[in-house]
């Protein structure tokens, strides 16, 4: 469902879209070649690598740690930030189905806003 519906994302933009993919730990390396073969040239942030550079970028952090241990929410809400190298940042979840076409997808409200959770 994540190559349909980030495949129509693509196609339905007015822009270029490069996607970073967060890996949950559902993903297994088939998903991954998968996905690497019907999106192209896709960043896919493995489980593994993202507890890895978590657990150091949160150890000043126990309570921050010990809720991304938790809940997988923080995933999305604080790992994704970590990964992203641009002025400006947008996560839309893998299973949003784009139908017609988007104008001004990475266009923010007003120019003090530099992030928006989709």
């Amino acid at each position: 469902m994540a190559i349909v519906c980030l495949s129509s994302l693509r196609r339905c933009s007015d822009a270029a879209i490069d996607f970073v993919i967060h890996d949950d730990g559902c993903l297994d390396e088939d998903d991954i070649g998968i996905v690497l073969d019907k999106l192209g040239p896709v960043k896919i942030v493995t489980r593994r690598e993202a507890d890895a550079r978590m657990a150091e970028e949160l150890k000043r952090f126990p309570a921050s740690s010990a809720f991304r241990r938790e809940t997988c929410m923080w995933l999305k809400l604080c790992d994704t930030v970590y990964y992203n190298e641009c002025n400006s940042y947008i996560l839309r979840d893998s299973y949003a189905l784009a139908l017609q076409p988007i104008a001004c997808l990475f266009s923010f409200p007003d120019p003090d806003t530099n992030m928006l959770y989709m």
